[in-house]
């Protein structure tokens, strides 16, 4: 058969939490970041209840392969985590 489509956004989620997030941390953050939206550092440290520090900067960037950079070094998560469409 075709290969399938996902019918939810949810699928594929879960299967890059298994396969490209490392780490209990990076996955609470991948989780807060299934908004869809724009996100600073700060704003994500803050709802984790962790400092923005260098060990902060290091979870953030085991995200690096399925997050984008936009303007004033806000992230979110890319196009391939809602195959079906941002929320």
């Amino acid at each position: 058969s075709a290969l399938s489509v996902p019918q939810t956004n949810d699928a594929i989620q879960d299967k890059i939490r298994e396969d490209m997030v490392k780490g209990k941390k990076p996955r609470e953050i991948f989780d807060l970041m299934l908004d869809g939206e724009w996100h600073s550092r700060d704003e994500l440290a803050d709802a984790m209840n962790l400092p923005n520090n260098k060990s902060f900067g290091t979870y953030v960037s085991a995200l690096s392969k399925v997050t984008e950079r936009g303007t004033d070094k806000k992230i979110r998560l890319k196009d391939m985590c809602f195959p079906c469409g941002r929320p």
